[in-house]
């Protein structure tokens, strides 16, 4: 059962930290993501999860560029906002989607592809070429911070960046949906500092009547709040904090069960 507090968190078009402190998390998202699936032809909100989104915590960045660090965290979380976006519509067979509009999408992404490979051709291919990507920048990622070795080329790669904005515009046209999509990012342990500040970019930059950034995470577990270009979010302005409780569904539970 999702409650319609819960629901204002995919409905509200700002960018939110959302910490939700009791057992129920896991079914609580599960429920958002079942009332808010892929609309088509619809202007409704769209709900994406990810708990993969960030590089792990090194503490081996001495004798790295932080500029590169800072890339490779930005592209990370770029190209798994692209992945996990994509995956939902492959596991929701039943969109009625033209050849057209999908034809019109995946020319618009084979433009930034690299001319040493070929071009995707369906949202599978496209599925996959996004989480090679993620994979391939992890890999990097951690021979970088242990060796200084940098290995990224527009030729063993065959996208280097995404605009994440454009690509949600995109997705949205070939959707016909002019609502925003809500990303939910659950925190799972650490991540380098990078990471946090290339979420807090996205929060940032204003983007939000397009992508909306939900962070979910406990009260402390947020590790900074600067951009990857230094500015400092700030809450009202950049986001909002929204509270769930368990004390509070117990309560409502009780009384549900008084009345039957």
């Amino acid at each position: 059962m999702v409650y319609s507090e819960e629901k204002t968190i995919i409905e509200n078009n700002r960018h939110q930290f959302i910490h939700m402190n009791y057992t129920e998390q896991k079914n609580v998202l599960q429920g958002l993501m079942y009332e808010f699936p892929v609309s088509v032809n619809e202007d409704k909100p769209i709900m994406v999860y990810s708990d993969s989104f960030g590089l792990p915590n090194c503490d081996k960045h001495q004798n790295c560029d932080r500029v590169v660090l800072a890339a490779m965290a930005r592209e990370y979380l770029n190209f798994s906002i692209a992945y996990n976006v994509i995956r939902v519509l492959q596991r929701q067979l039943n969109l009625k989607l033209s050849d057209e509009d999908i034809n019109e999408f995946l020319s618009k992404m084979n433009l930034s592809i690299s001319k040493d490979f070929g071009e995707v051709k369906s949202l599978g291919d496209l599925l996959l070429m996004f989480n090679n990507i993620r994979y391939q920048y992890y890999k990097e990622y951690l021979l970088y911070s242990r060796t200084g070795e940098f290995n990224i080329t527009d030729r063993n790669m065959p996208m280097m960046f995404l605009d994440i904005e454009e690509f949600i515009k995109n997705v949205k046209e070939m959707l016909h949906n002019n609502a925003h999509i809500a990303m939910v990012l659950d925190v799972k342990g650490n991540m380098c500092s990078y990471s946090y500040s290339a979420v807090n970019t996205l929060v940032y930059s204003r983007c939000n009547s397009d992508l909306v950034i939900k962070i979910v995470c406990g009260e402390n577990d947020w590790k900074n709040y600067f951009t990857l270009n230094g500015e400092f979010i700030e809450r009202v302005h950049d986001y909002d904090v929204e509270y769930i409780k368990n004390d509070e569904k117990d309560d409502v539970k009780k009384l549900i069960l008084s009345n039957k």
